[in-house]
């Protein structure tokens, strides 16, 4: 099963303090029937899916966007002394970044 899933049921579980609807124990990820472990692997398959057509999608036809980011990190990586590719990756980890938790970077000035 994919680790999204289970960090999807984890990021669940942690909300509704590790108790089911009835309010009982949420059992652990590995001790769901199998069925139910596939839907969970499915939902945050269509989840992303709708991340990607949607917000993410948005945010790369916003030019300024993607260049302020890009140019941030590109510099940062010119600066470190990475590589041309590591800057890259790096400018779009930011960027994917940016685009699901913003306030998990830190400020671009």
């Amino acid at each position: 099963m994919s680790e999204r899933a289970k960090a999807a049921y984890a990021a669940y579980g942690e909300v509704v303090e590790w108790k089911n609807f009835r309010g009982d124990p949420m059992p652990q990820f590995n001790e769901l029937p199998e069925p139910i472990q596939r839907a969970w692997d499915s939902a945050c398959e269509g989840a992303l899916r709708h991340w990607m057509d949607n917000e993410f999608k948005t945010a790369l036809s916003d030019d300024k966007r993607v260049e302020e980011k890009a140019g941030w990190m590109l510099k940062i990586g010119s600066d470190t002394g990475d590589s041309a590719i590591e800057a890259i990756r790096r400018a779009v980890a930011s960027f994917v970044i940016d685009v699901i938790a913003p306030k998990t970077l830190p400020p671009s000035a």
